[in-house]
């Protein structure tokens, strides 16, 4: 309660009420931990893909063929990474812009702010929109022909 009756003060953002200053601020919080939080599993995740790259380029030298190395099970970790990186990337942006707007008062950073909110959300809904047509390509693949084969027709 006594955080709120701080922020109640006249808010120097176009737009913006106290209150809606201190929602903003603590999304920014919010947003910056989640950030360095993402930029931490993608560097765990391309430090656990180089062991497993090199593991396996060690056990698969001698008992699969020349294609199948080291690179190949390191691809999929590196998408990952790129789409952690990417997200985290965005909302550090957001953060950062939305809490130099607070403490400035300035609405061009406030812009600069939302835009990166909005390109945040815009990346996750085309990363989820792939996801899904994978899911139903590989529900058709893999999944109804055996569904078919479950419930025969009499």
């Amino acid at each position: 309660m006594e955080k709120r009756e701080e922020v109640m003060g006249e808010s120097g953002l176009a737009g913006f009420s106290p209150l809606g200053v201190m929602y903003l601020s603590e999304a920014a919080r919010w947003a910056r931990f989640l950030a360095i939080v993402g930029f931490v599993i993608a560097g765990m995740i391309v430090i656990g893909g180089l062991a497993q790259g090199v593991s396996a380029g060690i056990s698969f030298r001698f008992s699969f063929p020349f294609y199948f190395r080291a690179g190949t099970v390191g691809l999929p970790s590196l998408f990952v990474v790129i789409l952690y990186l990417i997200s985290s990337l965005l909302l550090y942006r957001f953060s950062s812009h939305a809490r130099m707007a607070i403490a400035l008062q300035n609405s061009y950073m406030m812009e600069a702010a939302l835009k990166s909110i909005k390109s945040f959300f815009k990346f996750l809904g085309i990363v989820m929109i792939v996801l899904l047509c994978i899911y139903v390509v590989t529900f058709i693949n893999r999944g109804a022909p055996d569904v078919i084969r479950a419930f025969p027709m009499v």
